[in-house]
């Protein structure tokens, strides 16, 4: 069964999240924002709905997403995320 709560766990603005705070569905936003990405703590699959972010792996090779696309970080990546204006996914 299969239960729908908002705000628990670690992920405040998720819609979904199992009783093991493993698996978290929702819409994540943000203000323009740039940083590392270390040891990305999980699978993350991400539909972009308004802004354009850049992901680099630590070999500086760099893919740029816009609104209808998507694309995953694995667990473990490490890299650069840059959002140059305001982001906003489904994930």
């Amino acid at each position: 069964m299969v239960t729908l709560t908002v705000g628990i766990g670690s992920h405040p603005k998720s819609a979904y999240t199992n009783a093991a705070d493993k698996v978290y569905v929702g819409v994540w936003a943000s203000t323009p924002r740039t940083g590392p990405i270390i040891d990305f703590p999980y699978d993350r699959r991400c539909f972009v709905l308004e802004g354009s972010p850049t992901v680099s792996n630590a070999n500086d090779h760099a893919w740029t997403f816009g609104p209808g696309d998507a694309f995953s970080i694995p667990l473990g990546f490490t890299g650069y995320w840059k959002m140059a204006g305001q982001f906003k996914n489904f994930s």
